[in-house]
């Protein structure tokens, strides 16, 4: 039982910290630097060898993406694999559509009746293949599969729901056209009967990669018009399909295709200069009207790596969001957010090890971003969330933290202007009692200068008061405007022991309490080196499973497989043998899962 509030809120409140006016002056600016805007990986997740070409976020929360990959109940020819994952990319279910031979899937859309629509290319021999057009129903049941296309070569690429209930889809074709691979549309109803099927191009290679329908009924579509006579790489038709104008320039090629609030199109790929040395290429990325007429064009890149664009979503905020490739020494993901007008906020790069690529991204209802692609030729899911404007750090100098009354906790405090702008902020720290709730602020600070990209910081120092009661505490520092406005925040266990006074359900051991929930809750310390220590409440006895993954969703450790009794938890992990990098822990409770990120730094 804990004792009395009254004179429990005396206590907590009651706690100094020292010397306050000393390091209300000193500690934070003592460490001075820059920092970069930019966004945290929140997870990954690795599935069989394929890649991930389309996702969407679902009613429910979780995920729908497409991938090629053998029906484990037919041949080995791959097939449309549809899967369905919960909020943190487990798989819940799949299904698969396909024939006899290889089906490799590219455009995955959700349907107004709550289904969905793949597009994608079905091989008949090695030097033959149809565009092939999968329709389902909310649980994934296949309504219909058709195939569309003649003798030659025939792709789909890309697929769109129409004004009329029908589908639309954009591709490449041999089999008709003037020659070599022409801009391929097909324009179907809504059962996917052909309507017309249209080719455009020249007697050179030109490919169909998207398309959209433009309010007046017209189709546009986006492509590699090659370097011929025809060189178009975006184009437009009337609602017939019968040609209305077209656009290059030669060296850039168009992979994305969006459609805007203000009813204007983004297209995005990659813009490429070719000399001596080779091929170097940046993302381009260009807003124009369904006239054709360019409201801005933009290339994104990075120093000394080629950049291409694979996709376009428009965000709550009117800006954009590309993904797509970055190549150089190493080939990875990359990502730009943008303003309306296509100025850039953040660009990020990932790169775990081997060869990655991202093929799309959707925002999704937190505001973050979910990315589909691949690693090593695995398909991958990856969870994207932006920094805060501010951020707050507190390193313990012991981890974990024991102490007794009288004694004080220790820790580096770190507080950073993630953006260029110079700003000031409150700094408060709280108390939480498990079981009870939080008491404060302990320690108070308000209106902290920091300029653009600060980074400043110092030695902090916390008395536990002698009347403290045993048991498990949360120390919570925040940073924004006390008391209402919380930017970020950090917090550190610790566990009093040697109190001779009534404690808060603790027995001086690592399950010091019973709690009212079942939560897991931050490792420390994060960032770590060789050691770091997870902490776990259970509110009842429970089979309980602690696991840690990699950056590319592969489970490293297996660090508790057992029923546990009720309490508080700690376990600690040597990550000495491991790399420098981003890694996940999952604490599965009953079958309820959890997870929170860590960095290790060597």
């Amino acid at each position: 039982m804990l004792a009395p509030k009254t004179r429990s809120l005396i206590t907590i409140i009651s706690w100094a910290t020292t010397p306050l006016q000393l390091i209300m002056t000193v500690a934070f600016s003592v460490v001075t630097g820059t920092a970069r805007a930019d966004v945290d990986t929140l997870w990954t997740k690795l599935y069989e060898p394929s890649a991930a070409r389309a996702v969407h976020q679902t009613a429910n929360g979780g995920y729908v993406f497409v991938q090629a990959s053998p029906n484990p109940e037919g041949d080995s020819d791959s097939d449309f694999h549809l899967v369905w994952t919960d909020a943190l990319g487990d798989t819940i279910r799949s299904r698969y559509y396909g024939g006899d031979s290889t089906d490799l899937p590219y455009s995955l859309q959700l349907t107004s009746d709550g289904g969905y629509v793949i597009a994608g290319v079905s091989y008949t021999s090695d030097s033959s293949s149809q565009v092939c057009l999968v329709k389902t129903d909310s649980l994934g049941n296949a309504e219909f599969i058709r195939t569309y296309g003649g003798e030659g070569i025939d792709e789909g690429r890309s697929v769109q729901q129409t004004a009329d209930g029908g589908y639309v889809m954009c591709g490449s074709t041999t089999s008709i056209g003037a020659g070599g691979y022409d801009y391929l549309l097909i324009k179907t109803d809504s059962a996917g009967e052909l309507i017309w099927m249209r080719a455009y191009g020249g007697p050179d290679a030109e490919w169909g990669y998207a398309v959209q329908q433009a309010d007046d009924g017209g189709f546009i579509m986006a492509g590699d018009g090659g370097w011929g006579e025809f060189s178009y790489n975006l184009i437009k038709v009337d609602s017939l399909g019968d040609w209305v104008w077209g656009i290059g320039p030669n060296a850039t090629a168009y992979y994305a295709l969006g459609k805007t609030s203000d009813g204007k199109f983004v297209a995005v790929g990659e813009s490429c200069v070719y000399d001596p040395y080779g091929e170097w290429c940046q993302m381009r990325v260009v807003k124009f009207d369904s006239e054709g007429a360019t409201e801005w064009v933009r290339t994104y890149g990075t120093l000394g790596k080629s950049t291409v664009g694979y996709s376009v979503r428009q965000t709550g905020d009117g800006g954009y969001f590309f993904t797509g490739r970055v190549i150089g020494s190493y080939d990875g993901l990359f990502m730009v957010k943008t303003n309306s007008f296509g100025i850039y906020g953040w660009i990020f790069e990932l790169a775990p090890n081997g060869v990655v690529k991202g093929y799309d991204a959707e925002p999704t209802v937190d505001g973050r971003y979910i990315v589909a692609g691949s690693v090593n030729d695995h398909a991958w899911l990856v969870k994207m969330g932006e920094l805060t404007s501010l951020s707050i750090e507190m390193i313990p100098y012991d981890d974990p933290i024991v102490v007794q009354p009288g004694d004080s906790l220790t820790y580096n405090g770190i507080l950073t202007n993630n953006f260029g702008n110079s700003t000031t902020t409150d700094v408060w720290v709280m108390v939480d009692v498990y079981n009870y709730g939080l008491f404060g602020p302990v320690l108070r600070i308000n209106n902290i200068p920091l300029a653009g990209y600060q980074i400043t910081g110092g030695p902090m120092s916390q008395i536990v008061p002698e009347y403290t009661p045993n048991g498990a505490y949360d120390y919570i520092a925040y940073c924004g405007d006390y008391p209402d406005t919380k930017i970020d925040s950090a917090s550190f266990p610790f566990w009093v022991v040697g109190a001779t006074g009534v404690d808060n359900g603790g027995s001086g051991d690592e399950n010091l309490s019973v709690p009212q929930t079942t939560e897991l809750l931050d490792n420390f310390p994060n960032p770590f080196n060789s050691n770091t220590s997870f902490r776990y409440a259970l509110s009842s006895d429970a089979d309980v499973k602690l696991e840690i993954f990699n950056l590319l969703g592969q489970k490293i450790a297996t660090l508790i497989d057992e029923r546990q009794t009720a309490g508080f938890k700690l376990v600690v992990w040597d990550g000495s043998g491991y790399s420098s990098g981003v890694y996940f822990y999952t604490l599965t409770v009953d079958g309820e899962i959890f997870i929170r990120r860590m960095t290790a730094l060597k």
